[in-house]
C-alpha cells in the first residue's frame, strides 16, 4: 500500500482516492488547483486487478464484491484516523475527494462512519451498496459531480445515491455536468466554490 503525504501551509487536508487503474499521484494536480496550500494525503488502492489498482474488488464491471468493499471501507476509515495523528492534521478540516472507484469507496465510508468524515467530494460515483447503514449524516457535506453522458454511471444511479444521502440527512450539492465519465476543467471552480460555502 502506497501513501503519499505533502505538508501544506494551512489547516486544510485534501485526502485523495484515484479511479480504477490510477495511482496515488493521479489527483495531485486537481488537488493543487483546488487548494495549493492544503496538506495532501493520497492513497494507492490495495487491490490489484490485472495490473490496475483499485480500492476494493469487483465481481464484474459495476458489480462489487461487497465483502471486499466492507473490509476496505473500515480499513481506510481506520487508516485516515491513524494518519491524522501521525501527520497532525484535524479530521474536521479534512476533505475527501474521490474519482470513480475512489468516489465509490468514499461513498461507502460516508455511510459507515461515526462522525469521522464531514466533507466529501464524489466525482462520478455509483451507489456503493444498496443496503447501506441508516446512520444520521446530518453533519456531513457532500458534493456530487456526475456526467450527463457517462456511459459507466447512468444519471438515474447518481440520483439514487443522492437520495440515499439525503434520506440520512446529509447536506448534498449535486451537479449533473455536460460531460461523460472524464473529469473536466470546470469542476475545479465548482469544488472551490462549494468549499467556500460550507
Amino acid at each position: 500500500m502506497i501513501e503519499y503525504f505533502e505538508k501544506g501551509t494551512n489547516n486544510k487536508t485534501l485526502i485523495l482516492f484515484h479511479g480504477t487503474g490510477g495511482n496515488e499521484k493521479d489527483l495531485i494536480p486537481l488537488a493543487k488547483a483546488i487548494d495549493s496550500n492544503a496538506n495532501l494525503l493520497s492513497f494507492r488502492g490495495r487491490v490489484n486487478e490485472n495490473g490496475m489498482y483499485r480500492f476494493f474488488k469487483r465481481i464484474a464491471p459495476g458489480v462489487f464484491d461487497l465483502d471486499s468493499l466492507k473490509e476496505e471501507t473500515y480499513y481506510y476509515l481506520h487508516r485516515i484516523q491513524e494518519l491524522a495523528k501521525v501527520h497532525q492534521f484535524k479530521l474536521d478540516e479534512a476533505i475527501l475527494i474521490g474519482y470513480s472507484n475512489g468516489a465509490n469507496i468514499i461513498g461507502s465510508m460516508v455511510f459507515h462512519q461515526k462522525d469521522i468524515i464531514n466533507k466529501a467530494v464524489l466525482i462520478r460515483p455509483m451507489v456503493p451498496l444498496k443496503e447501506a447503514p441508516h446512520d444520521d449524516l446530518l453533519k456531513t457535506n457532500i458534493l456530487m459531480l456526475s456526467g450527463m453522458y457517462d456511459s459507466i454511471v447512468p444519471k438515474q444511479e447518481a440520483n439514487e445515491l443522492k437520495q440515499m444521502f439525503e434520506k440520512r440527512n446529509a447536506n448534498v450539492v449535486f451537479h449533473l455536468l455536460n460531460t461523460g465519465h472524464q473529469i473536466i476543467a470546470s469542476e475545479i471552480s465548482l469544488i472551490k466554490n462549494w468549499l467556500e460555502n460550507i
